[in-house]
């Protein structure tokens, strides 16, 4: 807006293409008795591949590129897209989702409030790759230049234990690490390459930060870690 005005217009349009999980069920707000809790959008080549996260434990891929008739469906002006795959990592509602920025996204992490965290190779789902149980899970994500991922949690299950979690790949130079500590529920955690910085958000309104120097082999040193925190 150039002034500060009270009344900022509003804008209503009309969809592109609507991503639905099933195509026999309705798309209509109301018709499904589940509904989308995360997604994340590949963020490498062509940004084509979506993932979708639902209250029921299912995930779903959509390919925005794709012209198969099959997937795309017009009726009118309107258009749907089918996942090209779904499957069911949790038994409970996806709370975190995300693709991860190499390999043409082949890898996918996934939580849930079933208490559990998941890293599954999308060749092939049939067992996850790598399985961690901490907490109840409220977000979480790749890492652009290490092979690892950030999870957030609630405090609920760990009396006022509950860290933030940094998890490699098949547990590759060390497993379940805690990485950024916490008073409450911890909302959400964010992560910036230029700085190889993470953040999370909590409950109590603090907001923690760490640079670490390095994500490969292990967490620097523990005597060195308090220098590297951030809590405002």
């Amino acid at each position: 807006l150039k002034t500060h005005a009270d009344n900022a217009p509003l804008f209503k349009t009309e969809p592109a293409v609507t991503l639905v999980l099933d195509p026999v069920d309705k798309v209509k707000l109301g018709g499904n008795t589940y509904q989308c809790t995360r997604i994340s959008w590949f963020k490498g080549k062509n940004h084509s591949i979506l993932a979708g996260g639902f209250s029921n434990g299912m995930v779903a891929l959509w390919d925005l590129t794709t012209e198969s008739s099959f997937l795309r469906r017009v009726t009118g002006t309107a258009q749907t897209l089918s996942p090209y795959m779904t499957f069911e990592p949790h038994i409970g509602a996806v709370t975190a989702l995300s693709l991860s920025p190499f390999e043409d996204g082949r890898y996918l992490m996934t939580g849930s409030a079933d208490c559990t965290t998941k890293v599954w190779d999308l060749d092939d789902v049939t067992i996850p790759v790598s399985f961690g149980r901490k907490g109840l899970v409220t977000d979480g994500l790749w890492l652009q230049h290490w092979v690892a991922h950030v999870t957030s949690f609630d405090d609920a299950y760990s009396m006022t234990h509950t860290n933030g979690t940094l998890s490699t790949m098949r547990n590759f130079g060390y497993s379940l690490y805690p990485l950024l500590a916490q008073n409450s529920v911890a909302w959400s955690v964010s992560s910036c390459e230029w700085l190889n910085g993470m953040a999370q958000a909590t409950h109590a309104g603090e907001l923690a930060v760490i640079f670490p120097h390095q994500l490969l082999m292990s967490v620097d040193t523990e005597k060195g870690m308090k220098n590297k925190r951030i809590v405002s």
